[in-house]
């Protein structure tokens, strides 16, 4: 699980969005919209606010319905098998928190912390927020790619 959400996506795009100030006049139709496509409800886009319009088409509506119909802990406590829960600490996507959610869900799971990581699993860049989204030069955290391996090995495929 790299960078996963540890609580519904939509409850996830909500918090994202009250962060922005700006964002403040939005915020009751975007609560709304979360609500009746997490409840299964489709909205038709020309009842949306235009600016809205992009972020909950009707394509996309279909695919949030879908993903915001599941609690992340929830399915993750169904999982019986080994688990790996990869987290930046500089993530201001998903926080380590979810991960900590992740992990009380998965007791056998094993937790990697990318000290500076990214949502991008990249080390951020210091007065650059946006670099490791925009800059696909900037390799990937030095921790993740060993971590991943030595996962692999510990539970290597069985034989059918």
């Amino acid at each position: 699980m790299l960078s996963t959400a540890g609580r519904p996506v939509g409850d996830l795009m909500i918090e994202q969005l009250r962060a922005q100030p700006g964002n403040a006049a939005i915020l009751p139709e975007v609560e709304s919209l979360v609500a009746d496509l997490a409840a299964g409800k489709p909205r038709d886009p020309a009842t949306i606010s235009e600016g809205l319009r992009p972020l909950f088409s009707t394509g996309l509506q279909r695919y949030m319905m879908d993903l915001f119909a599941y609690d992340p802990v929830v399915e993750a406590g169904h999982w019986p098998g080994p688990a790996l829960i990869v987290q930046g600490d500089a993530d201001v996507q998903v926080l380590p928190r979810d991960a900590n959610l992740l992990q009380q869900a998965m007791p056998q799971a094993k937790r990697v912390n990318l000290p500076g990581g990214t949502h991008m699993l990249k080390t951020g860049v210091p007065n650059a927020p946006l670099a490791t989204y925009t800059d696909p030069t900037l390799p990937l955290h030095p921790a993740l790619v060993p971590a991943l391996v030595d996962f692999m090995d510990a539970h290597p495929p069985k034989a059918r």
